[in-house]
């Protein structure tokens, strides 16, 4: 990636960008409730950092070797931390959205109508955002971060 381009395109996020020795560091602000996939940042440094700028947000520092392969896949990695975390966050949003929808339907709907009702959904009703993330402590952990059930119903 042309590195003007990554850093137009994640301007809203970066707060420095540092050379430390022989290490190139991208600090970054991202939502408190954003999660870093391992598998974006593998081979990356990620240090959490201290952060009394912004409200809600941590300061990540993603931290490689200054080569040009290493810098690129850092780019790479917060890009898809960025697509990975809206993608999350508007799949949260739709999800508000319908439930407000079927919670309008049922509430001025005829019993009779919603007994008829009829969803179809894929085979696998189970939405679940599975990632390894990066912990805190630098340590990772496995299992979903978010997940959305279909509920089990009797008859």
């Amino acid at each position: 990636m042309i590195f003007s381009e990554f850093t137009n395109k994640t301007r809203t996020y970066l707060k420095s960008l540092r050379y430390l020795k022989d290490y190139a560091s991208f600090d970054v602000y991202f939502s408190s409730t954003w999660v870093i996939p391992k598998k974006f940042v593998e081979d990356i440094e990620v240090i959490k950092q201290d952060n009394t700028d912004r409200p809600n947000f941590v300061v990540y520092s993603f931290v490689v070797q200054n080569s040009n392969d290493l810098v690129d896949k850092l780019e790479t990695a917060i890009d898809n931390v960025i697509r990975h975390n809206r993608e999350r966050e508007e799949k949260e949003r739709l999800f508000k959205e319908k439930i407000q929808e079927l919670k309008s339907l049922f509430e001025s709907t005829d019993v009779s109508y919603l007994k008829r009702l009829h969803f179809e959904v894929d085979e696998d009703t189970t939405l679940m955002l599975e990632v390894e993330k990066v912990e805190d402590n630098g340590q990772d952990t496995e299992g979903p971060v978010d997940m959305v059930q279909e509920r089990e119903t009797e008859g």
